[in-house]
């Protein structure tokens, strides 16, 4: 096997990575990074969003920023300097040797091809593989990463396709070519927890099929611990802790990693607010362990939320989407993605929405905001009929009802600063303060959710996945809305950021007392976050009850079965 293989597939030697700044010659952002990765071994890299993890794994296929000023060697085979590599090597080596799965799907997408051509190109350019046989490779692999109707993928384009389809399409295109070296960068994280055991069940029998060695870059320790071998854990840039993965994550040194391991919220639902990585970095060893006794679970009585007036209600919902034109296009067929859906959201009740891909969830929480029209049914906001406003109508009502995207890349204009994005939807919705005050409400929130004044004169791509969330969270804030829409808000964060952010949904869910529906494929988020779950498949709701029943005493199949998928 490859394994017995002296000689390391990738070794990183004395790696840094630096970009100059205004005030000073250069930052680094990675420091003196030494190891190396064997064939057919996996290794995981963690970290907080600004650790350097996504760096440290572009630098194996050089597509680091122009700005970047990199040292150090990156040694293929023994023998092969990838930091010197001519562009013609580095492009043959992409192709053929090193797959990569990029963190977001929406922006390595091309919106303008269809998914299934944007696979099938790679096989025809890369093995000289005609249409048909292209095309039928595609759907099979499609197939294998759990995309059920390979057909309708195939003709669909990015934006068609619910989160977890479109990564599903991007590990697809990265695994087809038969890389000798797999570079994994969130790849999971728009998953729901079944598909993604099955990919990460995937990724391991393809490894241990063809030898491929993965780089697996993941803030979820739960993945990490299911797909590593070893793992390596990067603060500000540095290694602080490494080695197998089970010997560190089931016994951390430093304090740092246990920060990591400690915050992940977990399925038992065992404390009332989430440790944060800083909580560990300013302890003492005796200090640590009285502070997380202090965060068990407290028996708080629910019964002022369950007695609180119903705030938005939907009745007999219907959503659908048109699937099938012909060549005059006329609509043939639909797709139904919400069918027969009804609930009820009280005032500072958290009602979870629970579900796979393509499950109904987001087109559910886009049909109250008017991203979506119904096709049946009704929506009522305080009394208020949604269903029958004109979009010109329910305008007023936006700042009362917010939703935060899954995506943050594809939400927050990339041609507009942080100061413009935050400071509009003031100037539109509340014309009535001044520039001071917009300015000191927009510092507010950014404080709330952990970004300084800094950020305000850059632009979206100067921040990473997890910083980029935090300003669509920051944005929905502006108002302090009634109601909150979160899709996957948290998805996209490390766990330490993730706790901050949820803890902050509490602590500002119990000062202003709105609302939430919590939209997510984390079990563990919404056992903690939510107070009611409703559990939806292929369009409809199978099951609803209180966190603790769905979670300790499910009643249907399907929920067992999400359960079951859980990384523990």
């Amino acid at each position: 096997m490859q394994k017995s293989d002296p000689t390391p597939l990738l070794e990183y030697r004395d790696w840094q990575i630096g970009f100059p700044t205004a005030t000073e010659e250069e930052h680094k952002a990675v420091r003196g990074l030494n190891f190396s990765l064997a064939p057919g071994a996996s290794l995981g890299l963690v970290g907080e969003s600004g650790s350097g993890k996504s760096l440290t794994a572009l630098s194996a296929i050089q597509l680091l920023p122009a700005s970047a000023i990199a040292q150090g060697e990156l040694i293929w085979k023994g023998e092969e300097n990838l930091a010197i590599a001519a562009e013609e090597r580095l492009r043959t080596l992409r192709a053929r040797h090193i797959g990569m799965i990029f963190q977001e799907p929406l922006s390595s997408l091309n919106p303008l091809m269809v998914c299934g051509e944007q696979v099938a190109e790679t096989l025809r350019l890369h093995f000289n593989k005609n249409a048909q046989l292209a095309e039928e490779e595609t759907k099979e692999w499609f197939l294998k990463v759990g995309l059920r109707e390979p057909d309708r993928i195939y003709q669909s384009f990015p934006h068609q396709l619910s989160g977890g389809q479109r990564q599903r399409v991007m590990i697809a295109m990265a695994l087809c070519t038969g890389p000798e070296l797999l570079i994994a960068d969130e790849p999971t994280t728009a998953l729901d927890v079944t598909v993604q055991k099955e990919i990460l069940d995937l990724i391991k029998r393809l490894q241990a099929e063809l030898g491929i060695a993965i780089l697996f870059i993941s803030h979820d320790l739960g993945v990490i611990r299911e797909v590593t071998d070893e793992v390596l854990v990067m603060w500000k840039g540095q290694v602080v802790e490494q080695g197998q993965v089970s010997a560190v994550l089931d016994n951390p040194q430093h304090p740092y990693t246990r920060g990591l391991v400690a915050c992940r919220p977990g399925v038992a639902g065992d404390r009332h607010r989430l440790p944060t990585v800083p909580d560990f970095l300013e302890r003492s060893p005796e200090e640590i362990e009285e502070f997380l006794a202090g965060l068990q679970h407290q028996d708080e009585s629910k019964e002022a939320v369950a007695e609180a007036p119903v705030v938005l209600s939907a009745q007999q919902v219907y959503v659908r989407y048109p699937k099938r034109r012909n060549w005059l296009g006329q609509i043939k067929e639909y797709h139904q993605a919400v069918k027969d859906v009804s609930f009820q959201l009280r005032r500072g009740e958290c009602l979870g929405i629970v579900g796979e891909s393509g499950s109904g969830k987001t087109t559910l929480g886009k049909s109250i905001v008017q991203l979506v029209p119904l096709q049946s049914g009704s929506i009522f906001f305080n009394e208020i009929a949604l269903h029958e406003l004109s979009e010109r109508e329910f305008r007023p009502l936006r700042p009362e009802i917010q939703m935060i995207f899954q995506d943050p890349f594809s939400s927050l204009n990339p041609k507009l600063r942080i100061r413009d994005l935050l400071t509009e939807p003031l100037q539109l919705h509340a014309p009535d303060l001044s520039a001071q005050q917009r300015e000191e409400r927009v510092l507010e929130v950014l404080q709330q959710v952990k970004l300084g004044p800094d950020v305000l004169e850059r632009y979206p791509k100067a921040f990473s996945g997890g910083q980029r969330q935090r300003i669509g969270i920051a944005r929905a804030l502006l108002f302090k809305p009634s109601v909150l829409i979160c899709d996957e808000s948290v998805s996209a964060l490390d766990v330490s950021v993730q706790a901050q952010v949820l803890n902050l949904l509490k602590d500002l869910q119990e000062t202003y007392a709105f609302s939430m529906l919590f939209i997510s494929h984390d079990l563990g988020v919404i056992r903690f976050i939510a107070d009611r779950v409703l559990v939806m498949q292929e369009g409809q709701v199978v099951e609803q009850a209180s966190v603790d029943t769905i979670f300790e005493q499910p009643q249907k199949a399907y929920t067992k079965q999400l359960l079951s998928a859980v990384l523990r």
